[in-house]
């Protein structure tokens, strides 16, 4: 990929990041702001402490017990990742890769949508 088409790629992915924070929505993650230098770009994002859904369901296993406690919370699990997506949509912004690498937790294990690469913006 050549300079330029970075360069663009990176201009919109921080415009998409911006359009998706603006309303500060509950489950998904804050967009900080950006920085470059040369060839290097960086796109800053919230620190989310609790890791991927992935790791804590899939790696550790965590709420695999089939109790009350872990089925109710595996629900909010899902709606939590169901209400940040939701704002995507109503934002206009698609995201093309929906998975549970891409569902962060916070310490008290709420769900967030992390805004990556793989978003677009369907414009009107």
């Amino acid at each position: 990929m050549n300079n330029d088409m970075t360069q663009k790629s990176f201009a919109r992915e921080a415009y998409i990041s911006t359009k998706a924070c603006e309303s500060n929505h509950a489950n998904v993650v804050k967009f900080w702001g950006y920085s470059s230098s040369s060839d290097n770009w960086y796109l800053v994002y919230q620190f989310m402490s609790g890791g991927t859904v992935e790791t804590a369901l899939i790696k550790k296993k965590r709420y695999m017990t089939g109790s009350l406690e872990d089925i109710a919370r595996i629900t909010q699990m899902a709606l939590d990742a169901a209400n940040g997506l939701l704002h995507l949509h109503n934002k206009k912004i698609v995201h093309r890769d929906i998975a549970c690498r891409n569902l962060l937790m916070d310490e008290a294990e709420n769900v967030w949508y992390v805004k990556n690469e793989i978003n677009k913006q369907i414009l009107n």
